[in-house]
């Protein structure tokens, strides 16, 4: 119910979300979310917060968050 919950909520705020099975008694669930936002400081500090605010509001545990690296050459107009 939890999960429904929250895959919902991060919908709602523009991210994919996706669901993962583990071999893990502790974490036998793993949601990965993705979008993409600016990676400065007071920006990724929000989404950060916004989403491990969420994972604890529906009973789970945020565990960090990722980026890939882009070169400015690379970036569409």
């Amino acid at each position: 119910e939890g999960m429904d919950a929250f895959c919902s909520k991060v919908q709602a705020q523009g991210f994919e979300a996706e669901l993962n099975e583990r071999d893990d008694e502790y974490s036998p669930f793993v949601f990965e979310v993705r979008r993409e936002d600016p990676v400065t400081l007071q920006e990724i500090h929000a989404v950060v917060m916004e989403v491990a605010g969420l994972a604890e509001q529906y009973g789970g545990d945020y565990d960090g968050w990722g980026c890939s690296v882009v070169r400015a050459d690379e970036l569409s107009a």
